[in-house]
């Protein structure tokens, strides 16, 4: 199970190990068409396809958020509605052991990461 840790800046964190730990999300939240979800994110790695989030209903119906991943260096928003498959993301990626915030948009069938 993911560790909870007490930090000054940011009141605290789950540190998760980065291969089998997960913070499982409502599952109501795949069906949302407006939201925008933020997070504090630090990485001890750089690796690639360093998934942040994911939800949906396997691979037909989803949204995620990865760390270098889709042959991109940067963070992306990907999300596939079953039908179609829209990708966005951000021109810097994860800086190794730096804390970064994301917030990522989705307005209807427009998604967005900042």
């Amino acid at each position: 199970t993911p560790t909870w840790r007490s930090d000054e800046a940011r009141g605290g964190y789950y540190a998760l190990d980065g291969s089998s730990q997960f913070i499982a999300l409502p599952s109501f939240l795949s069906d949302c068409e407006d939201m925008t979800i933020t997070a504090w994110v630090r990485s001890d790695a750089t690796n690639i396809n360093r998934c942040i989030f994911e939800m949906g209903n396997g691979s037909n119906k989803y949204m995620r958020l990865v760390a270098n991943g889709g042959g991109v260096t940067g963070v992306s928003f990907i999300i596939n509605n079953g039908v179609s498959n829209q990708q966005v993301w951000t021109r810097r990626g994860l800086v190794s052991n730096e804390w970064t915030y994301l917030a990522v948009s989705l307005l209807n069938t427009t998604g967005m990461v900042m």
